[in-house]
């Protein structure tokens, strides 16, 4: 099959505005001659870059995590002293990114709201992205967590099975409550988020740590 030449003006286009409806309006609810619209493009052009629907909603997830992936600093997790230290870092740096680039971060978490409802085809090539993205961060925590001594009965497993789990909820509770204030413009107004997620993460800290 011949490659087809895309213009990188109006791909962008069409990303921006697959970023901008499919975070706000879900898959379902969103049409292909709408985000033609919004791109400045003609549908026909939409389907040729994309091919369908589907394509244009994986081809806008790989755009966002790939602007995470650009943003992190792998040595800002290592160098911290332990699990809370670390995301409490990663979380403000985060949060300023979402300020400043709204569109990415709402697309993601709609993606991940909705994740039960997609089409099949989606949600299988998803589930393959966010175990790479798993593993990604399992590479930076590692360091943290090998300067940290593990009480038993408990393992590494353990911890990391927990730690995902509280990060994920805190994480989904935090872009819930973001979505209720679009008034926040700085990192003082979330203060209050990254301190809860510290707390939590503290508390599972001094469960498994040796005394």
């Amino acid at each position: 099959m011949k490659e087809i030449v895309k213009a990188p003006e109006k791909e962008q286009a069409m990303i921006a505005a697959s970023l901008k409806l499919f975070g706000n309006k879900g898959f379902a609810a969103t049409k292909m001659e709408d985000l033609a619209k919004e791109a400045g493009v003609s549908k026909g052009l939409l389907f040729h870059y994309f091919g369908n629907k589907t394509n244009l909603y994986l081809a806008t997830y790989e755009h966002a995590r790939q602007f995470f992936y650009q943003h992190i600093d792998p040595e800002a997790w290592s160098a911290a002293n332990d699990f809370s230290e670390m995301v409490e870092q990663s979380m403000r740096r985060k949060l300023g990114l979402q300020i400043h680039n709204p569109l990415e971060f709402n697309f993601l978490f709609r993606s991940l709201s909705e994740l039960q409802q997609l089409p099949e085809g989606i949600k299988s090539q998803l589930a393959v992205k966010m175990q790479e993205e798993y593993q990604v961060t399992l590479q930076l925590i590692t360091p943290v967590l090998d300067r940290m001594e593990i009480a038993a009965p408990y393992t590494r497993e353990d911890v990391l099975r927990v730690l995902y789990f509280v990060v994920q909820g805190e994480t989904e509770a935090i872009q819930r409550e973001m979505s209720q204030h679009p008034e926040w413009t700085t990192l003082e107004q979330m203060e209050p988020m990254v301190k809860r997620m510290k707390t939590s993460l503290s508390l599972i800290q001094n469960g498994f740590l040796k005394s």
